[in-house]
């Protein structure tokens, strides 16, 4: 999941404004929240997907706090370095599917991450789904929102008037439900009824009417109606195998997505799904993967669709879709080197001068390295953010956002025993 005006969401005449994919490579479901002491009240509910949401419940888990964040938080003065966003392994636990937001309106970034406690086999991810917020500026430390009562994760997004909305994946009912909830900073509120669905949830904001879109194995999809609170189909864009990434851009949903035969391809929602490309050849490129899902992140530049993705040779690639005279796939190169048997191993973000690109690079032991796209010099190139990794140890579920030309970072550390960590370069 990256940050700009394309994930963005209005609040009109009291009606949130949102449009959310869920998708099936994740789970979410209603969730116990509680609000952190800034908050001044108590949540029911949480959101996820670029939020899911969840249902309230108990508290569990995660405790907040207001601790003084380290030193190495330091602002933006002397040399420009990574920089650690409160304590690094914030988290209680291990952690798996994490989602990463920020509300440049009241000034928080928020994490949700599936905590895993109690660990039941490596790489098996079981756990609550937690919500913590911080403060941008670095003020405080780590704080919880919610966290749910049932294993799940979640997928975030945060509207221009700083309402949180979560689409939760409840793994504990039968079958398995997305619950979507916004939190306007003390209460929790359901939006619609809860889904019968399966896989992860992603969600993404546009500044028109409320858009929910669930996506299953099958590339089922579906909009939440604010007129009526339900659910309509919008039909489906294709099989997936599990690897998918979305936004809203110019109130038309686009959904990047790879096949049962691992081919990527970028489909656009104009009253029915259709792939868009060079006619005749609409992928984009092989993808690798297979069940280990988030190897495809997907952003608007310049009004286009660009695209990062690790190919069948585990290379982090990345093409922008070209639209004038002709239309075809700009090859941007090779970003770097990842590996097979990971998640979430690639993550673009799009300012308003670049586009970066956070992975596992296997040429620096796993670590997670940031590099940005400089079109500016005679021999257009990916330059490393900060000239080295932005890790100290391994990193995986990588979540890249950019506010104001800086960028931020969310991953799993494997320096801090697998916890979340939060970086930023500044």
């Amino acid at each position: 999941m990256a940050t700009n005006r394309l994930l963005t969401w209005i609040c009109f005449l009291g009606i949130l404004s949102l449009t959310v994919i869920l998708m099936s490579g994740c789970e979410g479901g209603s969730i116990l929240g509680t609000t952190d002491s800034s908050s001044g009240g108590t949540g029911t509910s949480m959101d996820g997907g670029g939020t899911p949401t969840g249902d309230g419940g108990s508290t569990g888990g995660e405790t907040g706090g207001g601790t003084t964040p380290p030193s190495n938080n330091g602002g933006g003065g002397g040399t420009p370095s990574w920089k650690d966003i409160g304590t690094p392994g914030f988290s209680n636990y291990e952690v798996h599917k994490v989602a990463f937001a920020a509300d440049t309106r009241n000034g928080y970034l928020y994490v949700a991450y599936q905590d895993d406690n109690p660990p039941v086999y490596p790489n098996f991810p079981q756990g609550k789904c937690v919500i913590k917020r911080i403060p941008i500026s670095g003020s405080t430390d780590w704080i919880l929102v919610s966290t749910t009562e049932y294993d799940g994760s979640a997928s975030i997004a945060v509207d221009a008037y700083g309402t949180l909305v979560v689409a939760f994946l409840n793994e504990n009912s039968n079958p398995k439900k997305f619950d979507i909830k916004k939190f306007d900073g003390t209460n929790w509120y359901a939006m619609g009824t809860e889904l019968d669905a399966a896989g992860q949830p992603i969600i993404a904001l546009q500044d028109t009417e409320l858009w929910l879109y669930l996506v299953g194995t099958t590339g089922s999809s579906w909009k939440f109606n604010t007129s009526s609170r339900k659910w309509e189909s919008l039909g489906s864009f294709g099989a997936t195998s599990g690897s998918c990434s979305f936004l809203v851009y110019s109130d038309a949903p686009y959904v990047a997505w790879n096949d049962g035969s691992m081919n990527g391809y970028i489909s656009k929602h104009a009253g029915t799904w259709q792939q868009i490309g060079p006619l005749g050849a609409p992928t984009f490129g092989k993808t690798s993967g297979g069940s280990y899902t988030g190897v495809i992140s997907m952003g608007m530049w310049y009004g286009d669709p660009c695209v990062a993705f690790k190919d069948e040779f585990d290379d982090i690639r990345v093409k922008k879709l070209y639209r004038g005279d002709s239309t075809y796939w700009e090859d941007l190169g090779t970003v770097g080197k990842s590996e097979f048997g990971y998640y979430g191993v690639v993550s673009l973000a799009v300012s308003t001068e670049t586009i970066y690109v956070a992975y596992r690079d296997a040429q620096a032991n796993g670590k997670l390295v940031v590099k940005k796209w400089n079109k500016d010099v005679v021999n257009p190139a990916w330059e490393v953010v900060g000239g080295e990794a932005a890790s100290e140890g391994s990193a995986e579920y990588l979540s890249l956002i950019v506010l104001n030309n800086v960028p931020y970072v969310a991953f799993k550390d494997g320096a801090n025993g697998g916890k979340v960590t939060v970086r930023k370069f500044e």
